[in-house]
This record gives structure tokens, sequence and C-alpha cells, in this order.
């Protein structure tokens, strides 16, 4: 018996199995007492925490009354089937005195609950309630006090209904080959979690998969036979990780070590269908982390990565925290989208947005990477191309060169690309995101010069890494480092309906 399943047993012996149905009341998590005590604590206001973070776009993502330091996860996963018996602890600290909170899952069964406070474990009362699991704790959680829930769960995940992106985040399965896309909430697909970038913690991911399978993840690596054929690796994840930006990949995967960036290792994994010739790209993310870390300040982890997965279906790449996650129809983009993925380990992963509307810092920063990275390896023409065909598209200065008139261009482009700051809900990830947020630093650029421009942004994760910010934050910043004329500047590329001017290129709207 693997020591999964030894801990399965003694958690359905301890706690009795509770139904998975959503329903409007607790449902006892056991039927016996666990071998010690709740803690017996003292409260003044216990109430629940909230079902959600507080996020403006989507009010139920991440939950309230608490903050996850650690996620240690346990997984037996069999790929030919995509079953999972999994058991969750996460540790956090109760923000208020808790009555009751909610962890984000969707779709896995669970087995058993408890709640440990102050080392004393007690079987806890819960509920399913849409992707919300309810927790009510025996005694409530006073504020400031460390509590683990441990959540025994089964299941074979799948993916995350969600219309922010054009298909459904989260766990992914081809063939036996199994890999995780998490943006904006898949990973409530997977494991219980506080779903949500404000919310980062330490992890431990412990795996464990037939022997011939590899499996990928961040932080340090270990891995040992277990009998019967089976195999478990272990990633410790000391970096704190947003849960959307862990990555996993379950399959034959084979590992190629890159030239590295100074001391820093850099890895792909990729499978083995996919050609070598074209992982080439793949060959210099060390020197484009070089590049990045000259302008941008030290690189933010301790290792480097990419996992690339065969899986024709989608076309995308995402930012994993240490490993970006590729699918092979994505290498038709070359160095672009590389480069691109490594710039969002600054932006996008040391630093993450406080709020989902506030998503192109994320990638309209990333897309300035990327055009970066094609003016120091190809010239500056190619990155004046590319930020001349961004702006027409912007503007409507395309659409007036085909015939349409001034004004109606204009209008055109305004109802197509709005301003990247507070997308809605269900174009989180549209043009004007990736596009015009990343005109916002060319112009900035524009106007200050490389000196100004590097310093904010070098300023920005060394003030925030580690944490989550927000488009107030930046501008903020803008203005205590450049100015107020550089501050209103990045507002008015970020919020007004119109895109503004770019004078120095000789670039404005049509009409």
């Amino acid at each position: 018996m693997s020591k999964l399943h030894g801990l399965l047993a003694l958690s359905l012996v301890v706690a009795a199995c509770a139904s998975s149905d959503p329903g409007p009341s607790p449902t006892t998590a056991g039927s016996a007492p666990s071998s010690t005590s709740p803690v017996n604590v003292r409260t003044v206001d216990p109430r629940p925490g909230a079902p959600g973070i507080g996020d403006p776009l989507y009010p139920n993502l991440g939950n309230g009354g608490y903050d996850v330091a650690d996620y240690r996860l346990e997984l037996e996963v069999e790929p030919a089937t995509g079953m999972v018996r999994g058991i969750a602890a996460v540790e956090a600290v109760a923000l208020h005195d808790l009555s009751s909170f909610n962890l984000d899952l969707v779709g896995m069964e669970v087995r058993s609950v408890d709640v440990a406070v102050a080392e004393r474990r007690g079987a806890a009362t819960w509920r399913r309630r849409g992707r919300e699991l309810v927790v009510v704790p025996a005694e409530p959680i006073p504020a400031g006090v460390v509590f683990v829930v441990t959540v025994v769960y089964e299941g074979v995940p799948g993916p995350v209904p969600e219309g922010a992106v054009p298909f459904a985040p989260g766990w992914r399965k081809v063939g036996d080959t199994i890999y995780v896309f998490d943006q904006p909430d898949g990973a409530a697909g997977w494991f219980p979690a506080n779903d949500h970038p404000r919310d980062r913690a330490t992890m431990t991911l412990t795996v464990t998969v037939p022997e011939d399978v590899v499996v990928v993840s961040a932080g340090e690596r270990s891995s040992r036979r277990v009998g019967d054929g089976r195999r478990e690796y272990r990633w410790v994840i000391d970096d704190p990780i947003a849960p959307y930006l862990v990555p996993l990949g379950i399959g034959p995967f084979r590992e190629r070590a890159e030239p590295p960036a100074g001391s820093i290792p850099v890895t792909t994994w990729f499978d083995p269908d996919i050609p070598e010739g074209r992982l080439e790209p793949f060959r210099r993310q060390g020197e484009m982390v070089e590049f990045f870390a000259e302008r941008f300040g030290p690189y933010p982890f301790e290792r480097i990565g990419a996992l690339i997965v065969e899986d024709e279906s989608l076309r995308a790449a995402l930012e994993t925290q240490e490993v970006s996650t590729y699918t092979s129809p994505s290498l038709a983009w070359g160095e672009a989208v590389v480069a691109h993925e490594l710039a969002h380990q600054w932006f996008g992963d040391a630093v993450t947005v406080a709020r989902w509307d506030d998503i192109w810092l994320n990638e309209g920063f990333a897309t300035f990477g990327q055009w970066l990275w094609a003016e120091h390896d190809v010239g500056p023409e190619v990155y004046d191309r590319q930020v001349m065909r961004a702006y027409r598209t912007m503007s409507g200065l395309d659409r007036a060169s085909s015939g349409v008139p001034p004004e109606d261009a204009a209008r055109q482009a305004r109802e197509a690309y709005p301003p990247p700051d507070h997308p809605r809900a269900d174009e989180l990830f549209s043009a004007s995101v990736y596009q015009r947020g990343g005109l916002t630093l060319v112009a900035l650029r524009d106007l200050v010069g490389d000196e100004g421009v590097f310093d904010v942004l070098e300023e920005w994760v060394r003030r925030f890494g580690g944490r989550s910010a927000t488009t107030e934050d930046f501008v903020a910043l803008v203005e205590e480092r450049l100015g107020a004329e550089a501050a209103e500047l990045v507002t008015a590329f970020v919020e007004d309906p119109q895109i503004p001017p770019m004078p120095q290129r000789g670039l404005a709207p049509p009409g």
C-alpha cells in the first residue's frame, strides 16, 4: 500500500464520507471523533469568511477571511484513466474570527475534511455550493491564528468552464499526457485552493505515477521508487506562488539542459513526439533572461524552464512560474512567444495582479518585453515595425487606409479595442490588453528614454515583487519617479476610449 493510500484509509476511518451534493445545510464530515479534541479558543465576533476575495471582475473567485501560507498536496494519478486521489493540507491564518470559510474546488468528490488549530485536529462539517467547498470548523477560529484544513478527495479532474478565455482552463488530458493551463481559475479543478492571484503561498507537490511517467513542476525536485512499478516525484516550491501559476506536466517527457543564465540552470521538458528542430528557440532562454535582467532587475526565481506539450487542439502558452507551459501549436510563434513568457516571470509571476481587470500589467508588460527582445536580437527597425503595426490596428489607421472614412475608422477601432484597463469579464485577453498595453510602455519610453522607463520597471519589481499590485500603484510609481506628465500619459493610454497620439513617432488616430 502506498503512503497516499494509507493516509486515505486512515482518514476514511477517522471521518466518514460526507455528501458531495450542493445543499443549503452542512453535512457532518465524520461520525467518529478525532483522536484529539478541537482546541477551545475564545473568539469575539466569529463570522463566515467571504465566498469571494473581492475581485471586481470575477466577484466569486478566491475567498475572504483567511490568507494561505502553504499548500501540501499529495496526489496519486493514473494517466491512462485520469483518476486522481488526493490529500490537500492547506495552512492559513485567519484574518478575522472565522465561524466558517470557503475553499475553491470544482468537480472532485470530497471524502473528508478536518481542521487543525494549535496542532489539535477536529472533524469539520462541510458542504458543496457550486465551486465552493464551505467548511465549518468544530470551534470558531480566532483572528490571527494559524490553522490547517485537510481535504481528502478524488475524481477525474477536467477543465473549468469560464468565459474569460475561448477554452475551458484547468486540467487537460491528451492521450496519456496530462498538463494544466489554469489561468484564470482552473486550479480549483484539481486541488482545493484560494484560487486568486492575490493569495500566494509556498507549496510542496508530491505526485505518484507509474514508473515510466515523468512529473514536471517548479521548485526543487526529488523522486524515488515506491514499489508496485510506481515512482513518487516531489517538487518543493519555496517562492510563494499563485494557484493558477503552478506548472504541472505528467507524461513521457524528455529533459534537455539548455545554456544557463549565469548560474541559473535552464531546462526544457518536451513531448518526445515533438521534433527537436522545433525546439530551437528554447536554446536561448538563458540569453533572454540575461537580457531582461539588465532592464527589469535580477531574475526573480532560482530556476528557468519550459514544458512543451503535444496538444494540437490548443494553441497557447502560459507563464507558469519558473517553468512556462507551451502547447505544440504555439511553437509556430517562434522566439517571440518564448520571450513573452519569460518576461512574464517578472511581470505576472514576481508581481501578480491584485485584480484581474488590471491584467494589462501582465500582458502589456510582457508584450513590451517581447518587442524589446526583437529590437535587441534583430534590430530597431523590427521593434518600430511591430509598434507601428500595433498602433495602426488599435487606432483605426489601418481601417482608414482601406477606405473607411477617418471618423468611422476611429469609432470602429474604439469599439473593437477598448482601453486595456478594466476589460470586460469575457475580454480578459483581448488584443487591446496586449497591444495597447504594450504601446503604453513604448509611449513612456519615447517620452522619458531608456533610463527612465527601465528605472520604473526595475523599481516596480523591486517594490512589489512577491506581492500583488494595481494600475493605480503603477501610475503612482511613474509619477514618483518620472513626474506628472509621464503619469498622465500612462493613464491616458490605459483608460481613454481613444488611444492617444504618439507624437515622437508621428502617429495619431484618424480624423
